[in-house]
């Protein structure tokens, strides 16, 4: 009777312990189709992504949902880099409530996420915030995000300018590129050109300077096409790197430089050309007195042409070199192509003058050009034209005059200014109200150039590591007696030394930043390369 009784409770047990289990499984089954995510969030928000970037509140329990609509062929970007200190993760749902995971990303800066997704069709969707594998936030994180990420633009159909020892900036937007071009990485993302057309045949020195997530790469080609194109080089995968290579080029035939970022992260740096002979651009690396209207009203510069250069303005132009202020100062030293002018000759020279208020009125304009590459406009012969008494119209008045090229000058690429003034003729650095400055740079060549190319100097120069947090090791093979120089960002030399076969450069007294590292032949710079001090 007790084994009777036992089994009695024993069937019980098991009967009652199965409907738990069956309750609990049916519970589950419902709180995932109730949630429709990987688990119950805490909170399903409504965002509105724009092209302004914007971040959620503070988080640090529980799970987020974030639900929002979204339009075809756009991009749309979540992230928590720099917002957390969790291992956070990231997860696209195709609805607002949930359902079918479409896109996802754990680690991507770190050990948080980042996601640059493409809308396959228009609709809600949600986007989960957790830490790894689904769990709870357990410390303050946030969530950015932003959209109107166009569709990638063809980069043929925006090329841009480089010049000799001349550093442009550059910016690769997130989401995927144009063109997905063959390298170290395949992963496409978006894309610049350059284009550079050589006076001299020999062997010309690219430098990059690469901030952001993942590589870049270099590529270069004799036309700017969809094909074509030759793999050259790639920056490393740390967030700020260097690197170098070195082209044959051949004067007078252009060619073109494709800077492709290998993912779809947000990417941006420096692009250098070197160029031999240790060409110096004094147009672009000296330090000029400032010059500009303190006034935004009234008299602009709407044209200058001389040469080659023929350059037209208006009242709402801003110009892309730094510094540049609406009518104010205009900088175009770096987006402008320098005419060439040749020692001895005369050019026609024109200035086409405006007036961007209600009224009209006189005033005077100078031109200057710096011809002994100094820094300053006030040496003898460098004020080539004076306009007095010139009058402003709203059509625009153009004057032309002709200016000789001294015979005697040293060539190389010089800095021209112009300004216009209500107040009359205005020295080079003085300061004035009404009217605007406008920089430029002209090339003096000489009439028959004789010119050593550098492929005739067989260089070797490797340098490590690069960042460096102390100092810098520099490995010259084949040294002639080089200088080995140091310049900050401004170009100022901060330390020089006599070039051994092997070198170390002390940085530990040094701040944290950029600097340059260059080695000079006689003033000639043979090699140029940018440190980061860390």
């Amino acid at each position: 009777m007790f084994f009777l009784n036992n089994k009695k409770h024993s069937c019980l047990l098991i009967k009652r312990t199965s409907l738990i289990f069956v309750f609990f499984l049916l519970a589950s089954i419902l709180n995932l189709i109730k949630s429709q995510y990987c688990f119950t969030p805490a909170t399903n928000i409504q965002i509105s992504p724009s092209a302004q970037t914007q971040t959620t509140a503070v988080y640090n329990s529980g799970l987020r949902a974030f639900n929002f609509l979204a339009t075809a062929g756009l991009y749309y970007n979540f992230s928590t880099c720099n917002l957390s200190i969790n291992d956070t993760y990231l997860r696209i749902y195709n609805s607002a409530s949930g359902g079918s995971i479409i896109s996802l990303n754990d680690d991507n800066c770190g050990l948080q996420s980042n996601i640059n997704w493409l809308c396959p069709s228009n609709g809600a969707y949600s986007i989960l915030l957790s830490k790894n594998f689904c769990s709870s936030l357990s410390s303050d994180t946030r969530m950015s995000y932003s959209t109107a990420i166009l569709s990638p633009q063809d980069p043929c159909n925006n090329i841009n300018s480089i010049f000799c020892e001349n550093i442009m900036s550059f910016l690769l937007d997130t989401g995927s590129g144009f063109w997905n071009n063959p390298g170290a990485f395949l992963q496409p993302g978006n894309e610049v050109v350059y284009a550079f057309t050589p006076t001299v045949s020999g062997q010309y020195t690219i430098n990059i300077f690469h901030t952001g997530v993942g590589n870049i790469s270099l590529y270069d080609a004799s036309l700017c096409s969809s094909s074509g194109w030759n793999y050259l080089n790639y920056s490393g995968a740390s967030l700020t790197s260097t690197f170098s290579t070195i082209v044959q080029l051949t004067n007078g035939l252009t060619r073109y430089f494709l800077i492709d970022d290998d993912d779809i992260n947000l990417s941006n740096g420096t692009i250098e050309l070197i160029c031999p002979n240790g060409f110096v651009n004094s147009c672009t690396q000296l330090n000029y007195g400032s010059s500009q209207a303190n006034s935004p009203s009234d008299e602009e510069i709407f044209n200058v042409t001389i040469g080659t250069l023929n350059n037209t303005s208006n009242c709402n132009s801003i110009a892309q070199g730094q510094g540049s202020i609406k009518n104010q100062y205009s900088n175009y030293t770096g987006s402008v192509i320098a005419p060439a002018l040749t020692l001895g000759n005369t050019y026609s020279i024109s200035v086409t003058l405006g007036e961007c208020n209600t009224n009209t009125y006189t005033g005077g304009t100078s031109v200057y050009i710096d011809y002994n590459s100094n820094g300053i406009f006030t040496d003898q012969g460098e004020n080539v034209w004076n306009i007095p008494n010139c009058n402003f119209s709203f059509a625009g008045t153009t004057y032309s005059s002709n200016i000789l090229i001294p015979p005697n000058t040293t060539t190389g690429f010089k800095r021209m200014r112009v300004i216009a003034s209500y107040s009359g003729l205005i020295a080079p650095t003085a300061p004035y109200t009404y009217g605007e400055t406008e920089d430029y740079c002209v090339e003096i060549k000489a009439i028959q150039a004789s010119i050593t190319s550098q492929s005739q100097i067989d260089l070797k120069v490797k340098t490590y590591p690069n960042p460096t947090s102390s100092s810098i090791k520099v490995l010259l093979e084949n040294n002639r007696d080089y200088k080995i120089l140091i310049l900050n960002i401004l170009g100022e030399v901060l330390l020089t030394n006599d070039a051994e076969y092997y070198n170390t450069i002390d940085l530990k007294n040094f701040e944290n930043g950029l600097y340059f590292l260059k080695v000079l032949d006689n003033n000639c710079t043979l090699f140029s390369t940018r440190i980061v001090k860390n």
